[in-house]
């Protein structure tokens, strides 16, 4: 394809919520358009954390290339903007290549950041952050609830990075963040002409796959991936370790919790990710929603698709 074509031609954005099945999907489009897929997920960023994230698997990635996947450390910490900064490196490169655009992600923020731009928000206070980490265990969250309910909903109460920024801005500004990102959310014009396409299913179907998901996860090696993260030292406090499913048999190394236990409790909070996942991509009205039957294939669900990424390069 000319780079005068692939400079106009929509971008192709596939999103949903955990387990939907958005990777099978996207690799029939990948396959179908001879593109690579530019992954839009704010854990596979981090190496080490394969079974942890549900990265394809190394012969997946060597028939159909990922972008923006394994890119840091865990130690390292890697933000929305870092992201979007990365993504617009690969683009520009697949652009003049001629090749389409195909992103495929479950990170809502980093999506909206590459389509929509950041709000960007005041620069770090140091002394304000100090005040806050300083503050009693739970204690942090519970002034959030206080100062800015929206955001507390939204952010895990183990997560002290987000807790700490959430009430930073607050503090600075005197407005909860949530009240920013709300005026900012969907409201700048896309950098883009893109295609977005968001797959769902039946509340029964995506629990039972993301139940049977969990499974696999602990049979193909969870707790020994876990394990020789923590056998590097990686403290259990870094942002890359808060990914469903570290913490959580973090705790079952521990002797904390059991074998079973562990896995009920992942299951329960995966299917809670999932629940704010398709919060989160509802709001924006610029999705087009298909919703997959329970025994519908991923080459099936491309023939769905096809119609309308043809529809969309037709509007050039």
């Amino acid at each position: 394809m000319p780079q005068s074509l692939a400079l106009n031609k929509p971008w192709t954005v596939l999103v949903g919520p955990t387990g939907v099945g958005k990777t099978a999907v996207a690799e029939q489009i990948a396959k179908a358009f001879n593109t690579p897929i530019i992954v839009a997920d704010s854990r596979q960023v981090y190496q080490g954390m394969d079974i942890a994230t549900n990265k394809p698997s190394l012969a997946c990635q060597k028939h159909i290339h990922r972008h923006l996947i394994n890119l840091v450390s865990p130690n390292d910490f890697f933000s929305a903007g870092a992201y979007k900064k990365e993504a617009e490196l690969v683009i520009d490169h697949l652009t003049k290549k001629g090749k389409p655009i195909l992103i495929e992600g479950g990170t809502g923020l980093y999506i909206k950041a590459l389509l929509y731009g950041l709000w960007e928000g005041p620069l770090k206070n140091m002394a304000i952050r100090q005040d806050i980490l300083e503050m009693e265990e739970g204690m942090a969250y519970q002034k959030l609830i206080k100062v800015d309910p929206v955001s507390a909903k939204k952010i895990h109460a183990n997560d002290p990075y987000k807790i700490g920024r959430a009430l930073e801005v607050f503090y600075m500004t005197g407005r909860p963040i949530s009240s920013f990102h709300a005026e900012h959310r969907f409201a700048s014009e896309p950098k883009n002409r893109f295609l977005m396409i968001g797959l769902r299913r039946d509340r029964a179907d995506l629990v039972s796959r993301i139940e049977a998901r969990v499974d696999r996860q602990f049979q193909d090696g969870l707790v020994k991936e876990v394990e020789a993260l923590l056998q590097k030292g990686l403290s259990d406090k870094l942002p890359a370790l808060r990914a469903l499913g570290i913490l959580h048999v973090i705790s079952y190394i521990q002797g904390k919790k059991t074998h079973g236990e562990t896995v009920s409790l992942l299951k329960r909070d995966t299917r809670h990710y999932a629940k704010r996942q398709m919060t989160w991509f509802s709001a924006d009205q610029n999705i087009f929603w298909i919703d997959l039957k329970s025994d519908e294939s991923p080459l099936s669900t491309f023939d769905r698709i096809l119609p309308l990424l043809c529809k969309a390069e037709n509007k050039l």
